[in-house]
């Protein structure tokens, strides 16, 4: 009954979610241009993609829509595509500009260099820990004649 109202009244009755959804994006997209969830500004016109390319992509493993889409965003450029898929077909971010070492030789050189720091470090603070023990072994026993830090003397015979 409702329908026959509508039909009459020259309403439009939506039966179907995907078609509320492509006139929502059609009136953002009207009344925001350049900022609608489906809108390709800066983009330029959408390259085809390169069937070989997309095979290759294809034999590898990957899906086809993303092989795709990876291939439009990177102008059909194989390895870039590629290289976004192995990331996860995520974005890279850039991170807080501080860079890990890049080869295993480095780390060991630095890991090197911080323990020969280390071992020089322990020498000289032993160096100066036995400097302090004989200072103080010679402050606490003194010689005979009662000075703590001169040797016994010989006294000379008088001259005959």
């Amino acid at each position: 009954m409702s329908l026959q109202e509508a039909e009459e009244n020259d309403e439009e009755v939506v039966t179907d979610f995907s078609v509320r959804l492509i006139e929502k994006l059609a009136k953002d997209n009207k009344n925001k241009p350049d900022e609608g969830l489906d809108s390709a500004a800066g983009d330029g016109p959408a390259l085809p993609v390169d069937p070989l390319s997309l095979s290759s992509l294809l034999s590898q493993g990957f899906e086809e829509g993303p092989a795709r889409q990876a291939l439009r965003k990177f102008k059909n450029s194989t390895q870039a595509a590629l290289d976004f898929l192995i990331g996860g077909g995520q974005e890279e971010q850039e991170d807080d500009g501080v860079r890990m070492p890049t080869t295993v030789r480095r780390v060991q050189r630095l890991k090197e260099r911080r323990r020969a720091q280390q071992s020089k470090r322990r020498q000289q603070e032993e160096e100066e820990e036995d400097k302090k023990i004989a200072a103080d072994s010679k402050i606490a026993k003194p010689s005979e004649n009662g000075s703590a830090s001169s040797p016994p003397r010989k006294v000379p015979e008088p001259a005959q």
